[in-house]
């Protein structure tokens, strides 16, 4: 399991990174952008609640604050809203390659599998506050 798109800003787990690491001039990725947010909208919910996450540069309300995967990757819900809002937000080349793979495959994961990556996210978000 990997974890990607986490911004310490809102989530501050190991494999998270400062919001401004996300900031590209590259415009490579952006030609991937639909088939990125297709298979993030694949995802299946880990686990969320009815808190907020802000957007940090205007302090628009992102919600819900959830987590999801695909059985490989988890996210956080807040990654697809900074995908679409900024066109400067970019994942790295080896996150876009991974999920650009995965694009046309159906999502499905087993109840344990599910709640080994609730545990083990979980875990490192507790661990982080």
């Amino acid at each position: 399991m990997r974890f990607i798109g986490f911004i310490k800003e809102h989530d501050s787990i190991k494999e998270s990174k400062d919001f401004q690491e996300y900031q590209t001039d590259s415009e490579d990725a952006k030609s991937f952008i639909n088939q990125i947010i297709g298979h993030l909208d694949k995802g299946v919910i880990i686990f969320g609640w009815m808190g907020y996450a802000y957007d940090l540069i205007d302090q628009t309300p992102i919600a819900p604050h959830a987590y999801y995967t695909d059985g490989v990757l988890i996210w956080p819900s807040y990654l697809k809203y900074y995908l679409l809002k900024y066109p400067t937000f970019d994942l790295d080349q080896l996150t876009t390659r991974q999920i650009l793979n995965q694009v046309d495959e159906s999502v499905m994961i087993n109840s344990d599998r599910l709640s080994e990556m609730e545990k083990t996210l979980g875990e490192k978000l507790h661990s982080a506050s």
